[in-house]
This record gives structure tokens, sequence and C-alpha cells, in this order.
């Protein structure tokens, strides 16, 4: 049927290319069909009805660790966390709530609980006003008590 091992692997490589455009082109029909780019993306979707059931199953669990933390937790809903496929697996690998939450939102919960910045210092920010630019033997007592009380409140002064 086949004259040499070339002819068989010419036709072996067609048949196998229009076997890959055939099943791009179901991959790219199926894509379109569910609203996605690429098929790839329905892995990453969270399915809906498992979704429904993790927010009836965990509600009350939920609930309890809003109550427990409620700064930490403000505005996460039971729709986001269900669709957290690493929060998830988390629970099911036994983590509890709080610790799976604190897991995967650490970096919501530490904008959260830091502090406000301090201000910066005056000398930080190039702050003239620090710079007297005076002849310091000329000073009278009462400019020596303003600069002393000043060095008392933190300022810094260069002479």
């Amino acid at each position: 049927m086949f004259g040499s091992e070339e002819e068989f692997a010419k036709e072996v490589d067609a048949a196998l290319e229009q076997e890959r455009a055939q099943w791009a082109a179901r991959g790219e029909e199926v894509a379109r069909h569910l609203g996605v780019a690429n098929l790839d993306e329905v892995l990453e979707l969270p399915s809906p009805q498992l979704v429904e059931e993790f927010k009836e199953a965990f509600a009350g669990e939920w609930e309890a660790v809003c109550r427990r933390a409620p700064a930490l937790t403000e505005g996460v809903g039971l729709e986001e966390l269900a669709g957290n496929r690493q929060f998830v697996s988390l629970l099911a690998q036994g983590l509890s709530p709080l610790a799976g939450y604190l897991a995967c939102y650490a970096e919501r919960v530490l904008e959260r609980t830091q502090p406000p910045a301090r201000p910066r210092e005056g000398a930080l920010e190039g702050d003239p006003a620090g710079v007297l630019g005076e002849d310091v033997a000329a000073f009278t007592d009462e400019r020596l008590e303003e600069i002393s009380r000043a060095v008392k409140r933190g300022r810094r002064i260069r002479l």
C-alpha cells in the first residue's frame, strides 16, 4: 500500500494533523458556547452547583468566623469564598475556616490590620524650617529659649 516508510510517516502525520485541527475547531466551538476565550478557562470556573452546595454547608461556620473577627472579614461573602479554589482546598485538607481565610487573603488582612503610617519627620522631608542660617553669637536669650523649646518638642535644628 505504501512504497516506503517515509510515505507511511507522511500519511500518518497528515491524518494526525487533520484530527488535531478537528479537535481544535470543536474546542473553539465549545468555548464560544460557554462564553470563554479557550477551554482552559473552563477548568478555572467553579461549578455553580458546587458553589451553591458549599455556600449552604458553610454558611453557619462563616457567620461564626465573621462574628469572631469582624474587622478582618468585613465585606467578604460566601460567594467569593466558594469561588476561591485555594480556600476550598485548604478547608478540604482540614484547615479551620479562619486559618484558611488568613492564608488566602493575607494581603487583605494585613491592609486592614496595619496601623496608619507615621508622618514623616521634618528632617526627612527636606523641610527648611529647621535651618536657621543665623549667626549663633548674635542669638538673644529669647531666641535661645525658643530654640530650646523647639528641640524639646522634637524639632531638629541645624545651626
